[in-house]
C-alpha cells in the first residue's frame, strides 16, 4: 500500500504518475524503429546516366526520384531515339535502344529529365585516333 510520501496531489504514486511519460518515449521508439525500416528518402539527389553496353545500346539512370517519369534521349553518331521509362523505387532504371549501336568513332551523347525535374546528361567522345582521321590534312 502507498504512504503518504509516495502519492502526489492527484492521489497516485509516482510510479503510475511516470506510466505516460514511459509509454510517450517507447511510442517514439517504434516511430523511429519504423520509419528506419521504410525506404530512405535522398534529398541530396544527384541524377547519373552511364553506358552500360554498346551493342545494343543500354543505358542506365541512378539518383532519379522514386517512380518518377524519364524522358530518356540518345544520339549516336547521326542516328536519334527517345524512351521513356519509370524510375524504381531507389530512383534508378534501365533503357535499351534496340536501333542505336554504336561504333567506336560516334559521339554518343543522352539526356535524363524527369517528370519533377531531376536530369542527367552522359557524353562519350570518339576515339582521338577517330577525330586525326576526320580532320583534313
Amino acid at each position: 500500500m502507498a504512504t503518504v510520501s509516495d502519492t502526489d496531489t492527484s492521489g497516485h504514486t509516482a510510479r503510475v504518475n511516470r506510466l505516460p511519460c514511459l509509454l510517450l518515449v517507447l511510442a517514439g521508439l517504434a516511430n523511429t524503429a519504423a520509419a528506419g525500416q521504410a525506404a530512405p528518402i535522398r534529398t541530396d539527389l544527384r541524377a547519373t546516366l552511364r553506358l552500360v553496353s554498346a551493342q545494343p545500346l543500354v543505358v542506365t539512370g541512378r539518383g532519379f526520384r522514386a517512380h518518377e517519369r524519364v524522358r530518356l534521349s540518345v544520339t549516336a553518331g547521326t542516328a536519334a531515339q527517345t524512351l521513356y521509362r519509370t524510375a524504381t523505387l531507389a530512383g534508378s532504371f534501365r533503357a535499351t535502344f534496340i536501333r542505336l549501336s554504336i561504333g567506336r568513332c560516334d559521339t554518343v551523347r543522352a539526356i535524363a529529365i524527369g517528370r519533377s525535374g531531376t536530369h542527367a546528361v552522359f557524353k562519350r567522345l570518339p576515339n582521338p585516333a577517330c577525330i586525326a582521321q576526320r580532320s583534313p590534312g
